[in-house]
C-alpha cells in the first residue's frame, strides 16, 4: 500500500475510553458537527480531517491469490499477496511459479529445507 496514507482520528478520541483510548478499534472517524468545532473550522494546531488524497491508489493495493489460475491472469505492475489459506505444498508451487513470471510477491515465506 501507499506510505502517504494519512490517518485521521476522531475529536477527544485520546480523553474518553469509549472513543477510543485504550482500544483502537473505536477510534473511528466521525464527522464534526458543533458549532464552534475547531477540526470542523479546519483551524491551524487541531486534527486533519479526512481529504481527496488520503486514500491509498487503487492500482498499488495488492491482489489475493489461492491458485495458479488467478496468478496467471496478474500483469507485471500487479502485486500478489499468497492467501492465509492456501497450505505449504500449493504453495511453493505458486511461489516458484511466480518467481519464473518476474511477478512480486508481498507475503514470501521462508521455505523449509
Amino acid at each position: 500500500m501507499s506510505s502517504g496514507t494519512k490517518s485521521v482520528r476522531r475529536k477527544d478520541s485520546h480523553k474518553f475510553g469509549k472513543l477510543g483510548m485504550k482500544v483502537k478499534a473505536k477510534r473511528k472517524w466521525r464527522k464534526a458537527k458543533g458549532r464552534h468545532n475547531k477540526i470542523r473550522e479546519s483551524k491551524r494546531g487541531h486534527a486533519g480531517r479526512p481529504k481527496i488524497g488520503y486514500k491509498a491508489d487503487y492500482y498499488v493495493k495488492p491482489i489475493t491469490i489461492e491458485n495458479m489460475t488467478q496468478l496467471l491472469t496478474l500483469g507485471k505492475e500487479q502485486q500478489a499477496v499468497v492467501s492465509g489459506r492456501v497450505g505449504g505444498k500449493k504453495r511453493t508451487i505458486i511461489m516458484e511459479k511466480a518467481k519464473s513470471l518476474g511477478l512480486k510477491v508481498e507475503n514470501p515465506r521462508r521455505q523449509k529445507k
